[in-house]
């Protein structure tokens, strides 16, 4: 597999791989951890199922091949309209269904598409308290080839996660936690010892986020994350402590299965926390050490495939590769308020902004 491709995987597999078991808190998963791919539990879906982490990352690298593998100004609303067919459609899922939203995306989607005259980076939340989830962290990962295949400044980088991650989380914690994982991806596309990713990711330029959005990371930028002990590492739904926990599992991993298990098995937001390091890890690892028996049960790997083909190819040559045709249809037409206001009856008056 080519670095994306089991990159792409190795999240989506992992999705899979925490969705049964969401919300379990971590003595639970003590005494009965999560050791194969499994169904059910927290979602009535299927063994195979990812969830919104990967359905969102998938729509971002769509929007991103629509625009011929550059992105523009015209990439956003089209990563927002494919953000709003996935919460009105079912489009990027496993099953033509969404089961999964978290309520900063879907009150951002929601603006969209009622919003007039609205940059799609302009409609996420921006308060601390309700608003510092992982919703922009989670559907980053494609940003990391694309500044890699583009050579970007770490400004330029920082731009494009800020206004990606704006979609759904204006907040600049939220957007910084983004940074840093795209940052350390991308060293590890570079080949680089996973230790060495992490000391360059401290190491970045964070001139372009305000002071007290840094601060709140200075523990991982200044200490080695990877020495907590397991019982002080969070594993919430909130960006920073979703990445402490995705950065030290994926750290004191020895192989793609033992990143994942450790990941999901802290307990919380397993879904995404799982997917966030089984992105790292199938790029770190290979697609050779993605367990086979697992990914044979992941549902719409020829999808994944064919997507993260024709992202690759994108993104390399600034074309729309001939064969995203089999699947550009994904997200069918863009969600318009109109159109929904007709289909339930309601009066678009009573919504003006």
């Amino acid at each position: 597999m080519k670095k994306s491709l089991s990159a792409f995987v190795g999240f989506a597999l992992a999705d899979a791989m925490g969705v049964p078991r969401e919300f379990y808190d971590r003595e639970y998963l003590d005494k009965d951890p999560v050791t194969d791919m499994m169904g059910y539990g927290s979602y009535n879906v299927p063994e195979g199922t990812f969830s919104d982490d990967s359905s969102l990352m998938f729509a971002t690298c769509d929007g991103i091949i629509k625009t011929s593998g550059v992105i523009t100004e015209d990439t956003y609303e089209k990563v927002a309209d494919n953000f709003s067919c996935y919460m009105y459609h079912g489009a990027f899922t496993p099953g033509k269904r969404m089961f999964d939203i978290g309520n900063t995306t879907k009150k951002a989607i929601e603006k969209y598409v009622r919003g007039k005259d609205i940059k799609p980076y302009d409609c996420g939340g921006d308060s601390p308290l309700v608003n510092s989830g992982n919703g922009a962290l989670m559907r980053i990962l494609p940003i990391a080839f694309y500044a890699k295949a583009n050579n970007l400044s770490d400004f330029e980088v920082a731009s494009i996660v800020k206004k990606m991650s704006g979609i759904t989380h204006r907040l600049e914690t939220c957007s910084l936690g983004a940074y840093m994982y795209t940052k350390f991806a991308m060293s590890l596309i570079d080949g680089k010892d996973k230790f060495e990713a992490y000391k360059d990711m401290q190491k970045s330029n964070y001139d372009m986020f305000m002071l007290p959005a840094r601060l709140q990371y200075s523990d991982v930028l200044t200490t080695d994350i990877s020495l907590l002990p397991r019982q002080a590492v969070p594993s919430s739904g909130k960006t920073k402590e979703s990445l402490v926990a995705t950065l030290w599992s994926f750290l004191n991993s020895t192989d793609y299965s033992s990143a994942v298990l450790t990941a999901i098995n802290l307990g919380g937001d397993t879904d995404t926390i799982g997917a966030l390091t089984g992105g790292l890890a199938g790029l770190y690892y290979g697609g050779h050490s993605i367990n086979k028996e697992w990914l044979g049960k992941l549902r719409r790997l020829d999808y994944i495939k064919t997507l993260s083909e024709s992202f690759d190819q994108a993104i390399e040559t600034k074309k729309i590769p001939q064969k995203f045709d089999s699947i550009k249809g994904e997200a069918g037409e863009p969600v318009k308020f109109s159109s929904l206001c007709k289909f339930y009856s309601i009066d678009p008056r009573d919504f003006e902004l």
